[in-house]
């Protein structure tokens, strides 16, 4: 027979355990074969019983064309958006994280309960079934704050293996119907950390709906150096001649140099429908040789147009870096200034497939055939998963911004 005594987890406190039981002594029946185990009050776990809110999520009757998820704590700053997409004709709906967690993650919360959710919503619900989903809430790989700097991470992201790395992926989050990973369903992020940014982010998008902006001005096309990785400058007059002639600038920084960052700042300032860049990067750079970055945005002046950025390059999107924004997201969180939405990457890509990528998403956005912002990319995605070229960029590439929004 064998006994064990168990305390806490900290050696101090076993010893405790110990000589309180030497004191007061341990007396039990035993059984020879058999071994024991003896815990402190202390050292067992006790579980949380919570019993579940009433929830309606499952009721067949439900139909909503657009739905916005975020923490309860952000649905009041959601209200005037979710307002504008019904006086627009949207059957729009708000739907707390924490339910979500509650009736599709077993109380956990986790991005997998709101692809449960979203899965039902679009096989379940009374039909039509949803198109948009805006995902309002930032999110990290530290949401414990494990680092101590770490920003809050209201709304978690789906994590998915890729060829290169583990990265992350709305676009799973709604790819809900067959076995492929194609979304059927239109999703944006608004990276909000806080209430106020929730708030000045929805400021944002009714203001630039406000002012019938819509993506028909100037564009300016940023490429880096070409070298063994792809030729950027091609790429660009490419997309120049091919969607925006005669009313696209191309910066290159080839011939620029040192005077690309300026230049940049000077395109953004005079107002564009798009800023758009090819090259090598990171999360929150531009270019080998920093020709932007995540923390230029607080160089901006007041816009008189705020455009659509395009970042084909590798993890401009990258939005779960704890401590800093990615690019795509800095530009999104300047208030009156910046981009209204961005598509941008999470994970890296090759050149050939991403200007074919590129190349499908401004053939849609320059169509006139797309009233929203959300049926541009579920369009693009369609039309380049028919390419077969690396199927993975699906996946990584990112809407920040809300898929209703009206572009024309």
């Amino acid at each position: 027979m064998a006994i064990q005594i168990f305390g806490t987890r900290k050696c101090q406190e076993t010893r405790k355990a110990e000589r309180y039981f030497k004191e007061r002594g341990v007396r039990f029946q035993a059984e020879a074969g058999h071994r024991y185990l003896v815990a402190t009050r202390e050292a067992l776990l006790a579980p949380r019983v919570a019993a579940p809110a009433a929830s309606t999520l499952r009721a067949t009757t439900n139909q909503a064309d657009y739905l916005l998820i975020a923490p309860r704590a952000f649905l009041a700053a959601a209200e005037p958006l979710l307002q504008r997409r019904r006086d627009q004709g949207l059957a729009s709906r708000a739907l707390a994280f924490e339910e979500i967690a509650d009736e599709f993650g077993h109380g956990q919360p986790s991005a997998e309960a709101i692809r449960g959710f979203l899965a039902y919503a679009f096989q379940s619900w009374a039909r039509p079934s949803p198109r948009y989903v805006l995902l309002l809430g930032d999110s990290s790989y530290d949401p414990r704050n494990f680092m101590g700097t770490s920003q809050p991470s209201p709304l978690p992201a789906l994590w998915t293996k890729t060829g290169y790395l583990w990265t992350v992926s709305d676009p799973l989050l709604v790819a809900v119907n067959g076995e492929d990973d194609l979304p059927d369903l239109a999703i944006g992020r608004l990276p909000a950390a806080t209430v106020e940014q929730a708030e000045m982010l929805v400021e944002k998008l009714l203001a630039w709906e406000d002012s019938g902006q819509g993506l028909n001005g100037m564009a300016a096309l940023v490429a880096d150096n070409p070298d063994l990785a792809g030729d950027f400058e091609a790429n660009t007059r490419d997309i120049a001649a091919s969607f925006l002639a005669g009313r696209s600038e191309q910066l290159l920084l080839s011939q620029l140099g040192a005077q690309t960052r300026p230049r940049i700042l000077e395109a953004l300032n005079s107002g564009l429908s798009y800023l758009d860049y090819v090259g090598h990067g990171g999360a929150a750079v531009w270019a080998s040789e920093n020709v932007w970055n995540s923390w230029d945005a607080a160089s901006l002046q007041a816009q008189s147009q705020q455009p659509l950025l395009l970042t084909m390059n590798c993890l401009n999107g990258y939005f779960v870096a704890p401590s800093f924004d990615s690019l795509a997201e800095s530009l999104l969180k300047a208030q009156g200034r910046g981009a209204i939405a961005a598509f941008s990457p999470s994970g890296l890509s090759l050149d050939g497939p991403a200007h074919v990528y590129h190349r499908a998403l401004m053939a849609e956005l320059t169509s006139g055939r797309h009233e929203r912002l959300g049926d541009v990319v579920l369009a693009a995605q369609q039309s380049y998963a028919q390419s077969g070229l690396m199927p993975e960029l699906v996946s990584v590439y990112h809407l920040f911004g809300d898929p209703a929004l009206r572009i024309r």
